[in-house]
């Protein structure tokens, strides 16, 4: 629709109605998707492809709206960083997990310089290690220990129960 106004032609009005079906904040995504986009607590703009299905995309967008407007610094951005970060800790910390066997070559380089009496630990040790050196220092449990020091008085190495206790 032209209009004109004192002799000149005006250019037509552009439509700013949302084109299509969908409610406000759901639309499709250039990938052929529908997708939602919203507005998190923090004030940060996001968009979310849903997937293929239009009243899935619809309700996730009033999820997050409802939870942007309940959780007032809420921010999927900043959720998924401490996500990442928490894997990321989980992570580092199996990797410091040491085995009874890592702890006791460390205490004996240490028992080295600073006890006289490192050689008797290293002994004990020795019996130790065959047991229980594979497992995790955070996995032994009292009822192994216990199952070590019963084996220690049984068999052909038999050791007296003074020595058992020691």
């Amino acid at each position: 629709m032209e209009v004109s106004i004192g002799g000149t032609e005006a250019k037509p009005r552009r439509n700013t109605l949302k084109k299509g079906q969908a409610p406000r904040g759901v639309f499709r995504h250039r990938s052929g998707v529908w997708a939602a986009r919203f507005f998190c607590g923090a004030g940060h703009r996001h968009q979310e492809r849903v997937g293929t299905i239009k009243s899935e995309a619809i309700r996730v967008c009033y999820e997050r709206r409802a939870r942007a407007h309940d959780e007032a610094g809420w921010c999927p951005a900043i959720e998924r960083q401490q996500a990442r970060e928490r894997a990321h800790t989980a992570v580092e910390r199996e990797r410091r997990r040491l085995t009874l066997r890592e702890h006791a070559l460390d205490f004996i380089a240490w028992a080295k310089v600073h006890h006289r009496s490192w050689a008797k630990d290293h002994s004990r040790l020795s019996r130790v290690l065959p047991v229980l050196g594979d497992k995790r220092l955070d996995e032994i449990t009292t009822a192994d220990v216990e199952r070590f020091l019963g084996s220690l008085l049984e068999g052909a190495d038999a050791v007296a129960p003074a020595t058992r206790n020691r």
